[in-house]
């Protein structure tokens, strides 16, 4: 990026003009701009798949691409799952881009991926670029608990290879994506733990009720059926003084896995505190179904 500046010399008839690089300057704004659309973006999204779809058409603007990808690392960092993938006009590359994101997340750095450029790389990213006919740019999502997720580009032989300015900016939408993904990642294990036990995972007494309400509501309306069990634990605390606490918290969990096992999907099994579980049957259309239900819990919980 030049700007320039002239002047005419009437002494010496001729125009003197003065040229600038201000490359960096424009660098800057692009960034302030990426800062202020990204920002907005995480603000005005309901979900994270909105999110990724406005990053790809703010991104799309300063980097071009063929294909776009925002890959997700699970909680243990082990594995990783495209969340967000789009392609410009041109499929993208099935078997490029996770090895390149499964790369990048791994090593924790940028990658910038060129035809010619191919050293160094992992061999099974090296024989999957063999056949790379344009760019490849991937840059790490991170936070304080490390690697959350990997953004990927790669755009067409006859696009502009990609730049390390080019590289610098996508790491900048990286640190933002990043940031937005750690609070709505937050807001949602804060949600989730104000509706859920703790040790469980099950759902507490307040979503309970929330649920049982709008049950009893669709029930009345539909004119249908549904059905409470209530499950009490016996000698429950002869366990806790006999083999801890700790054993008390495995048998909990235990009946927690089997009493959802006996369970369709829409049925809710609750945790009211201690060693009180409710079960939430809808749509029953005989009371003797809530017995079958019963007789398969007392067998999973008998074994």
């Amino acid at each position: 990026h030049i700007m320039w500046s002239a002047r005419w010399s009437e002494a010496d008839q001729l125009r003197v003009a003065v040229a600038r690089d201000v490359t960096a300057l424009k660098q800057a704004q692009a960034m302030q701009s990426v800062l202020y659309a990204i920002s907005e973006a995480a603000h005005a999204s309901d979900d994270l798949a909105d999110l990724f779809e406005r990053s790809h058409a703010i991104v799309h603007e300063f980097l071009p691409a063929c294909c776009f990808a925002v890959a997700l690392c699970d909680t243990a960092g082990l594995d990783i799952e495209f969340a967000y993938l789009a392609d410009n006009g041109a499929p993208c590359d099935a078997a490029l881009m996770p090895l390149l994101c499964e790369t990048v997340a791994q090593y924790a750095a940028p990658l910038l991926l060129a035809p010619d450029a191919q050293d160094g790389l992992p061999a099974p990213l090296r024989a999957a670029a063999a056949t790379l006919t344009g760019g490849a740019l991937a840059v790490p999502m991170t936070t304080t608990d490390g690697v959350v997720g990997v953004i990927a580009l790669r755009n067409g032989p006859d696009d502009a290879p990609y730049r390390t300015q080019d590289r610098d900016l996508l790491v900048f939408v990286a640190d933002q994506l990043a940031a937005a993904i750690g609070r709505k990642q937050l807001h949602a294990q804060l949600r989730f733990m104000a509706l859920h036990d703790e040790l469980t995972r099950l759902p507490n007494r307040r979503l309970f009720h929330d649920r049982l309400d709008t049950a009893l509501a669709h029930a009345r309306r539909q004119q249908e059926r549904l059905s409470l069990l209530f499950i009490d634990l016996n000698r429950f605390k002869q366990v806790n003084d006999s083999f801890g606490h700790a054993c008390g918290d495995r048998l909990l969990k235990e009946v927690a896995r089997r009493v959802s096992g006996c369970l369709r999907n829409s049925d809710t099994l609750a945790r009211l505190g201690g060693d009180e579980f409710v079960v939430l049957l809808e749509d029953i259309v005989l009371t003797a179904d809530a017995g079958l239900v019963l007789d398969k819990i007392h067998l999973a919980l008998a074994a």
